[in-house]
């Protein structure tokens, strides 16, 4: 039963027994030792080339599948980027010189990875991995402002719907847990890229009661403008997001004036009669500021506050029409905005060529940050 065996190991040793057929053994058996050692084959991905799901001045964002046990070897990005993942897979990523990273790809976990230097993904799992690069395009960036601390500051008002799991000079990366019906508080955030780890469907609402419908399927992405909003989970089940905020630029309010529908006084198709006027109110308002700021101002502290004021027709501002629009500043610096317009008011009633009950200004203050 065993005479076959046994012949060929007879052959084996005699072979063996010569040196250029026992070289040639060890040579053989050599490569296959390597063949089974080997990582698993790399395709090359170009990122820069690839689809894009979000593409403006602030970031690219692609997509990329890595089937199990499978790797790829990623072309090197220009600038900074994240790569999120969107599924519960092992990973190992190695940029050189750096040694091997594995990864364990929870959903909304991310690795950072530096700029100008290629690297390689590895699917350790029996599953495929989902990630999400995003390429932060201007984090080299000169002379520009990061956006100054602010008292509406989500993860500090609201800790049990907002986490942070990510903070360096570029960006912060919020987890957002909402349970069915829930509400968070009024909160400033930042431009950035929301990644819903769940169905989505909720609302913003800005303090003037204009709201927004913000719904997407699971693993989608969306751009979302800096604002000042609270947010309302519309479901009767809970949802799950990670939003990646860009700390700069910081967008001046002056620049979304248009969008609010509110008198530009800087745009000259406003009418004159009409930007003279809002003229007038806003150099009122700077004179009582400049001659009452709060000692927080004049310790350097930065700010940047913008408050929309309803003005009626005689020229008199109620308190509860002063609304915040922007607010990366301290309580104080907010405070002593509000303070300016209310003792500065009455102002000059109303041309009377606009033709509406009241005016709606913007009064937008910079707290050491006059380069602006």
């Amino acid at each position: 039963m065993h005479a076959p065996f046994e012949a060929a190991c007879r052959v084996w040793a005699r072979l063996l027994q010569s040196p250029p057929h026992r070289a040639l053994f060890f040579v053989c058996l050599f490569f296959a030792l390597r063949a089974f050692s080997l990582p698993a084959p790399q395709n090359e991905l170009d990122l820069a080339t690839s689809t894009s799901l979000i593409e403006n001045k602030r970031v690219r964002a692609v997509r990329l599948s890595i089937p199990s046990h499978s790797a790829v070897s990623v072309r090197r990005l220009a600038h900074e980027s994240l790569l999120v993942s969107l599924h519960d897979v092992p990973v190992q990523m190695s940029q050189p010189p750096s040694a091997p990273q594995r990864w364990q790809a929870l959903p909304g976990s991310f690795l950072w990875v530096r700029g100008n230097l290629g690297f390689s993904l590895e699917n350790l799992g029996n599953s495929p991995a989902d990630l999400v690069s995003l390429e932060l395009r201007d984090s080299y960036a000169f002379n520009q402002l990061s956006a100054p601390r602010s008292s509406l500051d989500p993860v500090q008002l609201d800790p049990r719907h907002f986490r942070s799991v990510l903070d360096n000079e570029h960006v912060r990366a919020l987890l957002l847990h909402f349970g069915a019906r829930e509400e968070s508080p009024l909160a400033q955030f930042n431009q950035g890229v929301a990644i819903n780890l769940s169905d989505v469907h909720s609302s913003h609402i800005t303090p003037s009661g204009d709201h927004s419908t913000v719904s997407g399927d699971s693993s989608s992405l969306s751009w979302q403008p800096d604002g000042l909003y609270e947010i309302h989970n519309l479901d009767s089940e809970p949802f799950d997001s990670l939003f990646i905020e860009f700390k700069h630029p910081v967008c001046s309010p002056i620049d979304r004036l248009t969008r609010l529908g509110i008198p530009n006084p800087y745009d000259l198709s406003t009418p004159a009669e009409t930007r003279n006027y809002i003229i007038s109110v806003l150099d009122k308002v700077e004179r009582q500021w400049r001659k009452s700021l709060p000692r927080e101002a004049k310790a350097a502290e930065v700010g940047i506050v913008a408050l929309i004021g309803k003005i009626q027709s005689d020229g008199s501002i109620r308190e509860d029409d002063i609304l915040p629009y922007t607010v990366y500043a301290s309580d104080a610096l907010v405070a002593a905005a509000r303070a300016a317009i209310r003792k500065a008011a009455p102002f000059p009633p109303l041309p009377a060529s606009f033709d509406k009950p009241s005016m709606e200004i913007a009064f937008t203050f910079f707290y050491n940050l006059s380069h602006l």
